[in-house]
């Protein structure tokens, strides 16, 4: 049974906020893929990672939301953003085991 569910609300805690993704979080998600030790935490990393690759990876994780069973939110802390987190329900990448769902952070 696949499930499919849109996250379209927001989630907050005591201290963090977790919304969808917006096209101008481009701006603080570039320095993040350009830290290694942020990167060397990634599945699949891109590299060399341009900042037109990184509009065109929040592009296509805003269109994919659309449509696939993937959820990718935005973990903000005083509107800063501070991170990704991401659960595809779908079979795993090639540099991940086995087709459960792949929780990204």
């Amino acid at each position: 049974m696949k499930i499919v569910q849109r996250v379209d609300s927001v989630i907050r805690t005591e201290r963090l906020v977790l919304r969808p993704l917006r096209e101008s979080d481009v701006v603080a998600i570039f320095p993040q893929f350009n830290d290694c030790d942020v990167v060397r935490w990634l599945s699949e990393p891109p590299w060399p990672y341009g900042l037109e690759d990184c509009r065109a990876y929040v592009r296509r994780t805003l269109a994919r939301a659309r449509s696939d069973p993937a959820t990718t939110l935005a973990i903000t802390r005083d509107d800063f953003l501070v991170g990704m987190i991401s659960l595809r329900l779908r079979d795993a990448g090639a540099a991940q085991h086995g087709g459960d769902p792949v929780i990204g952070y």
